[in-house]
């Protein structure tokens, strides 16, 4: 009944707040080190693959300077793809194992 998905939902919350509690306190994604890394690899995925399922979506000359990041990311993405995934897996056997 419903005990049974309390329990579970209680389970993964109590396992969530392990996880963090052995992680550097309450520090930014943007001042821990191997959170920046996470982050500015999925925004470098996340851009690739938003570019090429459209491609006008990101302009160079664009007057806007977030979509010019985001054109220069997605070609990062586009011209360092197979050391991306190498990344991307290290990343996850990472976060996984450590």
């Amino acid at each position: 009944g419903k005990g049974g998905k309390t329990r579970g939902a209680t389970a993964v919350c109590g396992l969530a707040e392990a996880a963090r509690a052995g992680r550097a306190g309450t520090m930014s994604a943007l001042f821990d080190m191997p959170s920046l890394v996470v982050v500015l690899v999925l925004f470098i995925c996340t851009c690739t693959y938003l570019r090429s399922m459209k491609t006008t979506l990101f302009a160079q000359d664009s007057p806007n300077s977030f979509l010019r990041g985001c054109w220069k990311a997605s070609r990062v993405g586009e011209r360092l793809s197979p050391y991306m995934s190498i990344v991307c897996v290290v990343m996850a056997l990472h976060l996984v194992f450590f």
